[in-house]
């Protein structure tokens, strides 16, 4: 699906700010950079801090509409049987922010495996196995969603970068791009200090970049947008994801990686501690 984002808006800020008849979207970046480095004040600081809090705004706008809430519900099997915990129908559950390429949600790998970021499971996964549920679908900073059951949904993780297929559904998306050395911004989604939507940081970068890592501390999900000039307007394209490693950091995969995601292996843990509530399959 072909998604144009419409961000001539801050060009225009710019060239008005900066009283030029045109600006290279690198001098956006700089100007940000030197903002950021720049800790002296001036009559100018609070102007060009309202200068930035509006562009970082025009920017994370322009790909709201691609991005979507998840929750991810597992439950758990033995001997045929399925089980869940206290009065729910799933064990366990991770909330994660997804990112649409307009055929399928592409989303950081780890949270399709939601027993491994859930420490109640160390405790079962000697004796239990565990299996994706449901999955809860809703547009970012939406109240509704959408509930999704196993045989509505397909999964797969290629090239350590994780997707969601829901056969009919489509959705509002990115186009994917793979070039190396556009200028663009990743865009980091934690859980919510205050509130319920999640806080949301924006970080510039002049191309590709090395060896990114970021704190994956209550880390929801992040994505690298590159910003490509097309036909007077600014396109805003999908590059890669944030996601998270072995090693405590959370770093980002380019949709053009080569390296193979590795399954995470199980170990064994102590025996159940809590009760836990057998599901009655429906016939």
């Amino acid at each position: 699906m072909k998604r144009y984002s419409h961000l001539i808006l801050i060009l225009l800020f710019y060239q008005i700010s900066d009283a030029q008849d045109t600006i290279r979207i690198e001098d956006i970046l700089k100007k940000h950079t030197k903002e950021k480095q720049s800790n002296k004040p001036s009559k100018q600081a609070k102007q060009s801090s309202d200068e930035k809090e509006v562009s970082l705004n025009v920017f994370r706008q322009a790909v709201q509409s691609s991005i979507y809430m998840i929750e991810v519900q597992y439950h758990l099997l033995k001997d045929k049987k399925v089980f869940g915990k206290g009065d729910d129908d799933f064990f366990g559950s991770t909330k994660a922010v997804a990112i649409s390429n307009g055929k399928q949600l592409l989303i950081d790998p780890t949270s399709l495996e939601p027993w491994n970021l859930d420490p109640d499971f160390k405790d079962y996964k000697n004796e239990y196995t565990p299996e994706l549920y449901k999955i809860k679908v809703s547009e970012f900073e939406k109240a509704t969603n959408v509930e999704y059951s196993p045989n509505q949904f397909t999964y797969k993780v290629q090239n350590g970068i994780g997707s969601l297929d829901f056969n009919i559904k489509s959705f509002k998306g990115l186009d994917a791009t793979t070039i190396e050395d556009q200028p663009g911004f990743v865009i980091l989604y934690y859980e919510a200090k205050k509130g319920n939507d999640p806080d949301v940081l924006i970080n510039f970068h002049d191309g590709i970049q090395n060896n990114n890592s970021y704190d994956q501390e209550s880390l929801l999900g992040g994505f690298y947008i590159q910003i490509i000039p097309s036909h007077g307007l600014v396109e805003c394209k999908l590059s890669g994801i944030v996601v998270r490693t072995n090693k405590g950091n959370a770093e980002l995969k380019h949709l053009n990686t080569v390296n193979k995601s590795s399954s995470t292996k199980e170990t064994k843990s102590s025996k159940a501690k809590s009760p836990l509530k057998e599901v009655k399959q429906k016939k």
